[in-house]
């Protein structure tokens, strides 16, 4: 089995890591629009305990309000 450790930062603030998950999706409460959010995921093989490199992604929160209107 394996298992996922999963940091998150706001807009280049410290990381703080959310609970591990063997999911392959995870909800992020009470997002700020106009934010940017970097996670940091790290694949653990449970029964070895073998850790994967860091993958990183960076999402930033649109704000509908600055869409262009046609």
């Amino acid at each position: 089995n394996v298992s996922f450790a999963v940091s998150m930062s706001v807009d280049g603030g410290e990381a703080t890591s959310m609970p591990s998950t063997s999911g392959l999706s995870i909800s992020v409460p009470n997002v700020q629009v106009g934010s940017t959010y970097q996670f940091q995921v790290i694949a653990i093989d449970e029964s070895t305990n073998q850790k994967s490199d860091p993958a990183s992604v960076s999402i930033q929160i649109p704000d509908p309000t600055d869409e262009e209107e046609e």
